[in-house]
């Protein structure tokens, strides 16, 4: 059996988005403008990739990500962010519907703090 290989117009395409910032409250929205989504494209996040560290004090936390419907996708165990970065990856599931996210009303990902004071970079991955 001779394997075909797909033309370049049937593949997915893969875009990185990223940001950076510094979370001072308890519930931290990432909306899509802070990440320069695409708004007119349907689309799926497939893989997210944060950094973290304490400003001063250890912070525990987790986050949320979700879909363009605003359905949670995914939901992190409890981090520790220390004085040292510390990066963590996740894969998002492959089952997830594609959407238009909306600045207005949608939001990609939410960071819950028990403390303030923690800095998050976010990688995410959105498949096109």
């Amino acid at each position: 059996m001779v394997r075909r290989r797909r033309s370049a117009a049937t593949k997915a395409q893969f875009l990185q988005h990223v940001t950076a910032r510094t979370v001072t409250t308890a519930v931290d929205n990432v909306l899509p403008a802070a990440l320069s989504l695409i708004t007119n494209r349907p689309a799926r996040i497939s893989s997210l990739r944060i950094q973290y560290v304490a400003i001063t004090t250890p912070v525990a936390f987790n986050f949320l990500v979700q879909a363009a419907n605003g359905e949670e996708i995914y939901r992190s165990p409890l981090l520790l962010a220390g004085t040292i970065p510390r990066t963590f990856n996740a894969t998002m599931p492959r089952n997830t519907d594609f959407g238009l996210y909306d600045n207005a009303t949608a939001s990609v990902a939410e960071a819950n703090l028990l403390l303030d004071g923690c800095r998050l970079e976010l990688w995410v991955e959105l498949e096109v």
